[in-house]
């Protein structure tokens, strides 16, 4: 076919189509877009009448554009009305042409511009305008009281900017007014009463702002109004009697604020209602039975206020009901009415309203239809959950903390789809269920959706349960607790804050001695456990601490309890730190936000309606909480609950409990001292030990001539550094004989054929000069013969020395034939000793912490009992512990005593297990296994409380030389330790 066929037949088509058009002559009308759009007429020719726009209206429009910084800048013509004025987010809308030929502007939309400036006064100067919508923009500065003379108006939308200031009264004389949308900005003061003067008005959104002072009563003169929406600010006092003039009212919302007393009895007469949202507030009395005279109704939101008594039971034959939100209703006791009707109920929260009996099979029914989200948690619900729900698909659920019972049915992972909690009740749940504490994850789980139902704590006496199975009443371990709430370990003042960034809803630290439990659910926006660990959006912590405890924190949904195990019974400190995080941005609207909730210690309420930011005086500042309270039992239990008040529009809608750490000391004596007592013993030893290097060091450089001139004194002697350190032969590998802490040992023979011992510390020592401090001064306080004597010591530059008697036969090297560890000197071990920890009475095997290194030293040092040769006996104890069990005494600066190698011993030492110590690392016979446990059993008995019941040395190297003896074997990996005492 010839190339040219398809476009003739085109070309016939198309004349074909314009042939008829042609006989239509002189009544076809050509129309254009701006024609179509209805903005201005054309000739009956098909030609447009030019028309113009006033001159001061072109320049006022173009000044606007300009203050409010719309980009690309658009700039408006005379004739700019006979073009399209259609662009990516602006709308311009023209009047029809009157006799003159002249139009005006009537309509600016430039809703989600990305404006960026302000709104400027000369706006009056169109005086045409109809509609202004400037909405979801980021527009700042206040709005002029010039808009009041836009005689006009009919469409005022200012919303979701950050303006400021206070809502012009002179928007009253609006008289034309149907709409005013101001909602999601940062507008302060009371809302005008002379807004109650908008006789045409339909819409009032002023939601979301930062409006103090009452409701005025004068916005029950507008009687057209069909959306009343206050939510989400600060308005205090009682509801209007006068609203119940509002008949045509769709929708009331009052959300959020702080409004008081009772609902008016006048309320009955807004039949026509359906949305009315009270929810967060403070109203009192009753539920009025007259909500049930509202057939319309399909929201009702009453969560988080003091209502009391019954809930009506008309209320639950409201059969256009979708939404029905009850929360903390005080009352004796309720139970379901045997018959309901909320057939399009949707979602359905009936939480802490004291409910008794058991889940209405109705409920379920209505699941199968309609009924995607159900909260009945805490309540003292029975039974089981109805079968029913098999055949159910709920988006929620939760029921958690009744008295639930039976055998856990497992199809309910089938049945709710995101989320759920069916924790604190009583069921009894199968093998395949059962779950390591401290997880939320059941064992042997195949599918991941069976971990978005939370059963973790299944009862309310698992804190007994875990202090049964890790704690000892007799003997408890801990008396103090600090917990990072949201973030990381960090250690502060010595305190080791534990990491708690777990995002599960029950968490038991590896310790066994705290744990946490969230429950509930965000009721808005879409987020899951992630959002359980907050992170500071903006703002500056002015010091490290305060960064370091706040700039994280745990938030919980709703009800957020801590849990602190083997606590020592007796009066606490209990310190909670608070930062308001997450309610903070001016940019994205939270700021105004509102975080309100109880605290509870010890199931007494100590905070109601607690608020970070108002105690605070702003976001992102710190706050602390201090309560004394009594520990009884071992357990400490802190709950954070959230009733509902507060803020729950705003955006992130993150409400609930926010926490950003947890600090717990006691307030009585610990070991058989006070903490003030230990205190000024630790500061008086540092302040001694810090002395006493002060007179060791000399002043000036370390050089050839300050060998020469700095001495030392020793058993009298005086001798110059340069003697000291070619006594060993400049510190020689062969007169190498040890190494401890810091540093190696040598061997110094002096002029006068005195031998001494000579610890060079190496140049890291700067970083812990403290505890050279410590040990000069324990040694040099220690007069036992099992304790080498310290000479003098020197420090200056980068060189330092401390200078020991060398025992010569007295102690012979000492040697462990193994494959990690070797102890080659007696002298280099007893040197290093260190200091001991404070014993606790209840427990003697129960350290409190130093910094630095762990002691070896026996307690009775710092309890000021008498210092006899056990104290020896003691440290070599744990030398031994640290010989056979291949682990150091402690590997790390934990504040609790599990973290011990001695408290290992003891529990071990206790069960009978001594063998489990045994280093992992090492094959062993039979025969190398029981000299291994006779040597422990032996160490534990250098380790015992009272100094009385220990073996003296003599008695410690007579029966390691049996245990050497006995059972020998040929196998080297057999631990064998031979000592002699001379």
């Amino acid at each position: 076919m010839d190339e040219r066929a398809p476009i003739v037949l085109t070309k016939i088509v198309v004349l074909l189509f314009l042939f008829p058009l042609c006989q239509l002559g002189s009544e076809f009308k050509i129309q254009s877009a701006a024609e179509l759009s209805g903005y201005y007429p054309t000739s009956p020719l098909g030609t447009v009448n030019v028309s113009r726009l006033p001159n001061e209206e072109v320049e006022a429009f173009n000044k606007i554009v300009l203050s409010l910084e719309l980009v690309p800048v658009f700039r408006m013509k005379e004739t700019s009305c006979d073009e399209d004025q259609f662009l990516s987010s602006i709308f311009i809308g023209c009047t029809e042409s009157d006799n003159n030929n002249e139009r005006h502007i009537n309509n600016i939309t430039m809703e989600s511009a990305r404006l960026t400036g302000k709104i400027p006064e000369y706006v009056a100067d169109l005086t045409y305008l109809e509609k202004l919508d400037l909405s979801n923009n980021k527009l700042s500065g206040s709005i002029p009281d010039e808009l009041g003379d836009l005689s006009n108006l009919t469409i005022l939308d200012l919303s979701q900017n950050r303006l400021t200031g206070n809502i012009p009264s002179s928007l009253g004389k609006l008289k034309n007014l149907r709409e005013l949308s101001l909602f999601q900005n940062l507008l302060s003061g009371n809302i005008p009463a002379s807004l109650g003067s908008l006789s045409s008005l339909t819409i009032l959104r002023l939601w979301a702002n930062i409006l103090s002072g009452p409701i005025p009563a004068e916005l029950g003169n507008l009687t057209q109004l069909r959306r009343l929406a206050l939510d989400e600010n600060g308005l205090t006092g009682k509801a209007p009697p006068e609203l119940g003039k509002l008949s045509n009212l769709r929708h009331l919302g009052i959300s959020s604020n702080n409004i008081i007393g009772e609902l008016p009895k006048e309320y009955d007469n807004l039949r026509n209602l359906e949305i009315f949202a009270v929810c967060g507030n403070s109203l009192s009395g009753a539920i009025p039975r007259y909500i049930a005279n509202w057939k319309n109704l399909s929201v009702l939101d009453l969560i988080g206020n003091d209502f009391k008594g019954e809930l009506p039971q008309e209320i639950f034959n409201m059969s256009n009901l979708e939404i029905l939100r009850v929360a903390n209703l005080k009352n004796p006791g309720l139970a379901f009415p045997i018959s309901a009707n909320l057939t399009s109920i949707f979602t359905l929260i009936l939480r802490d309203c004291n409910i008794t009996g058991v889940i209405p099979s109705y409920i379920s029914d209505w699941s199968s239809q309609s009924l995607k989200n159900l909260d009945l948690s805490f309540n003292d619900l029975s039974g089981g959950i109805p079968d029913g729900f098999k055949q159910a698909s709920l988006y929620k659920l939760f029921l958690t903390g009744n008295m639930l019972n039976g055998t856990f049915p497992t199809w309910i992972y089938k049945t709710v789809e995101v989320l759920g909690d069916i924790s604190y009740n009583n069921f009894t749940f199968p093998d395949e269920l059962q779950m390591d504490l401290g997880y939320n994850n059941p064992k042997n789980a195949t599918d991941l959706h069976q971990t978005k139902i939370n059963i973790e704590p299944r009862n309310k006496t698992f804190d007994q349960e875990i202090m049964q199975k890790h704690c000892n009443r007799e003997k408890p371990k801990y008396h103090s607790l600090f917990i990072n709430a949201g973030a990381e370990e960090i250690t502060i003042e010595r305190n080791r804050y534990e990491a708690d960034n777990s995002t599960s809803n029950f968490y038991v630290s590896p310790e066994y001695n705290w744990a946490y439990s969230c429950s509930g659910h965000f009721l808005r926006g879409f987020t899951n456990s992630s959002d359980f660990v907050a992170k500071q959006k903006c703002g500056v912590f002015f010091n490290a601490k305060d960064a370091s405890l706040h700039s994280k924190a745990r938030l919980c949904p709703q009800s957020l309890t801590y849990y602190g195990f083997c606590l020592h019974e007796g009066s606490y400190n209990v310190t909670l730190h608070f930062s308001e995080i997450i309610f903070s941005k001016d940019e994205d609207l939270s700021s105004p936000g509102r975080r309100v909730f109880d605290i509870y210690i010890q199931d007494k309420l100590e905070l109601k309606d607690f608020n970070i930011k108002e105690d605070a005086k702003g976001a992102d500042e710190t706050l602390t909480k201090n309560f004394t309270v009594n520990v009884t039992n071992n357990l400490l239990k802190i709950k954070l609950l959230w009733n509902g008040k507060g803020s729950q529009y705003r955006n992130t809608y993150l409400h609930g409990p926010l926490i950003s750490a947890i600090s717990v000391t006691s307030n009585f004596k610990v070991g058989g001292k006070s903490k003030i007592w230990i205190m000024e013993m630790a500061l008086a030893s540092v302040a001694l030990g810090l002395l006493l290097l002060v007179l060791m060091w000399r002043m000036g450089w370390i050089g050839d001539r300050e060998l020469h001139v700095n001495r030392v004194m020793l058993r009298g002697q005086s001798y110059t550094l340069k003697q000291v350190k070619d006594a060993t032969r400049n510190f020689s590998r062969k007169n190498e004989i040890g190494k401890g802490r810091y540093g190696i040992v040598y061997k110094a023979e002096l002029p006068d054929d005195q031998i001494v011992a000579v610890k060079k510390l190496s140049p890291e020592f700067n970083k812990v000069i403290d505890q050279l401090a410590t040990e000069v001064y324990a040694l040099k306080k220690l007069e036992n013969e099992n304790v080498v004597e310290l000479f003098d010591g020197f420090s200056k530059g980068d060189l330092h020395l401390l200078i020991y008697r060398i025992y010569g036969k007295r102690i012979t090297p000492t040697s462990f034939i193994r494959t990690e560890f070797r102890s080659e000197t007696g002298m280099a071990n007893e040197t290093d000793f260190g200091l001991a920890k404070i014993y606790d009475e209840v427990d003697p095997y129960s350290f409190i912490q130093t910094y630095g290194k762990q002691a070896y030293m026996a307690p009775e040092y710092w309890m000021r009992k008498a210092i006899t040769e056990a104290v020896d006996v003691f440290s070599f104890g744990i030398v031994l512990l640290e010989i056979v069990s291949g682990q150091s005494n402690a590997t790390s600066y934990e504040n609790h005593e599990s973290t011990f190698l001695l408290n290992t011993a003891f529990v071990e030492h206790r069960r009978k297990r001594l063998f489990a110590l045994v280093d992992k690392n090492i094959s062993i016979s039979d025969d190398g296994m029981k000299q291994a446990i006779d040597i422990l059993e032996l160490a534990m008995k250098c380790v015992d409380q009272s100094p009385t019941l220990r073996p003296t040395m003599i008695e410690v190297a007579s029966e390691l030389e049996k245990i050497s003896n006995v059972n020998t074997s040929q196998d080297e990996s057999v631990p064998r330790l031979v000592v002699q005492f001379v």
